[in-house]
């Protein structure tokens, strides 16, 4: 006669009940950690041979996520997203002082997203003049100064033994003024940071096309305001709970999803998909080549420009050759082929020239920057081709 299976059962990492909710807090923030880390093996990978002072930034960021989400996981061992009347006093202090950390941690990985696409929307519309540099630095100082301030309001709003207990609403009131105020400083930089491509790309001599991509790329933040937001409303209604430290779950679940979106749309830009739209076309229906040389300024290799019926072959320190099909190039009212020559020329000075081929090709070729100065001269010379 067969045995019965004998189902093992374990007893679960956290339970889900009407008094602990920890449950959740512990799937969504194991979530998050690993989604944020398989976006920054992503980006190491794509960046691999040109890191950034973008990348370095967003890498910081990702180790101050993890503190967070360790600063979470401590309080959870310790009584957080639990009814206060089935916890201690002593967990209440440990999840308060846990609390603080997230927060404080979380405005600090907010802060280095913002700084690290700034500083990566800096690389690809490079050198640009007037107010618009006023504009981007503007944007980065404002980010920089909410971070700061933002962590400081966090860690000094409320003690740690006060912050999740029923004596919140008193001994803590001005906490929620904090928050509305690092919100809308929060929700005001993302909008200006996503209107930043925008501006500076509008005037730049490129197809709709590829101006839409670009934009699209640094569109992704967009969702994070509205996550913002929704944050700000669930802290406000968790704040006058009777059990704070069960309350304060909705509000944490939703700041793990808006880091890890932080996060990974600080990635998203870097993409090959993207990437791609990084190019200086200018309408001229180029496309780059590759290059395999080892120095960190690489000279393109080969690409087609197509003017009339001629195209390009080669180039050499800004000089471009033109050349003709096998067959000849000719028109349908004359049957007798023609030799065609063309010569572009590259008109600047030796560094704007340098500039510009760092422009097209840097850093193995993986780096694509926007400029918007080019100046080219063609010389055209067609004349009939004499009996052999």
């Amino acid at each position: 006669m067969a045995k019965p299976d004998v189902l093992i059962t374990l007893p679960p990492l956290s339970a889900v009940t009407l008094d602990d909710q920890a449950g959740r807090l512990w799937i969504v923030t194991i979530l998050a950690f690993i989604y944020v880390l398989l976006s920054a093996i992503t980006r190491a990978v794509i960046k691999r041979g040109s890191i950034g002072l973008d990348d370095v930034l967003l890498f910081v960021g990702t180790l101050a996520f993890v503190g967070q989400a360790v600063a979470t996981i401590h309080g959870l061992r310790h009584g957080l997203s639990k009814y206060n009347s089935i916890t201690t006093e002593s967990e209440w202090t440990k999840s308060g002082q846990a609390f603080i950390a997230t927060e404080v941690l979380a405005i600090l990985t907010q802060c280095l997203s913002k700084c690290s696409v700034i500083f990566l929307i800096h690389r690809v519309f490079s050198s640009q003049l007037g107010w618009k540099r006023w504009l981007h630095t503007g944007i980065l100082v404002l980010s920089v100064g909410w971070g700061v301030a933002g962590m400081v309001l966090m860690a000094t709003s409320c003690s740690a033994d006060v912050i999740l207990t029923s004596k919140t609403a008193t001994l803590c009131s001005k906490q929620i003024l904090r928050w509305r105020i690092v919100v809308v400083l929060d929700v005001v930089s993302e909008g200006l940071m996503c209107l930043l491509p925008v501006i500076l790309i509008y005037p730049l001599q490129m197809p709709f096309r590829r101006k839409a991509q670009v934009v699209a790329a640094f569109s992704f933040r967009l969702p994070i305001i509205a996550v913002s937001i929704t944050h700000y409303f669930s802290i406000q209604n968790s704040w006058s709970s009777v059990e704070p430290l069960y309350a304060i779950t909705n509000p944490l679940i939703i700041q793990q999803a808006m880091l890890c979106w932080s996060l990974i749309s600080a990635t998203i830009p870097n993409l090959k998909a993207f990437m791609q739209s990084f190019s200086t076309e200018w309408g001229l229906g180029m496309s780059l080549g590759t290059s395999t040389g080892q120095s960190s300024d690489h000279p393109l290799q080969t690409f087609n420009l197509t003017i009339g019926s001629a195209r390009t072959k080669g180039i050499n320190n800004g000089l471009l050759s033109m050349y003709s099909d096998d067959a000849g190039l000719s028109t349908g009212l004359r049957p007798d082929p023609h030799l065609h020559s063309a010569t572009v020329v590259h008109t600047g000075d030796n560094v704007n020239a340098a500039e510009d081929r760092a422009s097209i090709a840097s850093h193995g070729s993986q780096e694509w920057i926007i400029r918007k100065s080019v100046s080219w001269q063609v010389n055209s010379d067609s004349r009939k081709k004499g009996p052999a």
